[in-house]
């Protein structure tokens, strides 16, 4: 797909359009928190947690590559999705990655009937009946899609370019568990700031305040893994075993020696986790 207009001004127009016209946003796919959608070869999942807190786009292919962003704060490269609820059977799903990528999905599901309109950088014409399956944990469309190629014109709009191609496309709602944030937490943090702690102290720092107290007790536990700690906990052992890097050896944390980096990131851990406990609901 060629790259589309700039995508802060696109996302600022489509925000104008959609909320000058009473839409609602939202964070849930048709109640669910995740959008699984597959064009062709393209396969992509975007994901909400704790209303939009956390949000995940996924590039499902070989390498399965997962990108976390934190109350807008992106651990590897802007992104973003907005969903605006027409009615309680129509969305419009707002993507940008990236600087130059955006498209806007149209769903109206109702009557056990199902429509689909795309724009944008990965727009096109439908050009079969939309084929609906409803199930207690998901909802799945599959339909065909002419899609086009664009080019940049001289007013930095897109245009389409060719005669275009078919496609099978089909997307899907459903919902994760937390042990797939978890997962993405562990991933995107270790990989971008742990694994080289010393250098990226303060950028550790920004982004704790952000997390919730149990993504905190994630992240506390992570400096832990990182020293080859054997969790009891079932849910950190089922965790961290998922990682390459992690290597159980150690059953007493007394007997771990905690970098000055490290202890000072889990001190700083721990003071936001008491910070959660000293809160109270009125």
């Amino acid at each position: 797909m060629k790259k589309g207009i700039t995508l802060f001004l696109i996302i600022f127009l489509c925000t104008v359009t959609l909320t000058a016209s009473g839409e609602e946003e939202c964070t849930d796919f048709f109640g669910f928190n995740t959008w699984y959608h597959q064009q062709g070869d393209d396969y992509c999942g975007r994901s909400n947690f704790s209303n939009g807190k956390y949000q995940i786009i996924s590039y499902l292919d070989d390498s399965n590559k997962y990108y976390l962003s934190v109350d807008n704060e992106h651990i590897y490269f802007p992104f973003g999705f907005s969903i605006f609820k027409y009615t309680s059977s129509c969305i419009a799903i707002n993507t940008g990655e990236g600087a130059a990528i955006y498209s806007c999905y149209n769903f109206d599901i109702s009557n056990n009937k199902a429509s689909v309109k795309i724009t944008g950088d990965y727009e096109g014409d439908v050009v079969s009946p939309v084929v609906l399956r409803k199930t207690s944990k998901s909802i799945t469309l599959s339909y065909k899609l002419k899609e086009f190629d664009h080019i940049l014109n001289d007013d930095y709009c897109t245009e389409r370019v060719g005669s275009g191609k078919i496609v099978n496309v089909v997307d899907e709602f459903t919902n994760k568990g937390t042990d797939f944030l978890h997962y993405v937490i562990v991933q995107n943090m270790y990989e971008a700031y742990f694994r080289n702690i010393e250098n990226n102290q303060e950028r550790i720092k920004k982004l704790i305040p952000h997390f919730n107290k149990p993504e905190l007790r994630i992240l506390r536990n992570l400096l832990y893994a990182m020293n080859n700690y054997k969790f009891k906990s079932s849910d950190l052992n089922n965790l961290f075993r998922r990682f390459h890097w992690y290597t159980p050896e150690i059953t007493e944390s007394s007997q771990i020696n905690f970098t000055p980096a490290e202890k000072e990131i889990l001190e700083f851990i721990i003071m936001h986790e008491n910070r959660w406990n000293e809160r109270r609901v009125f």
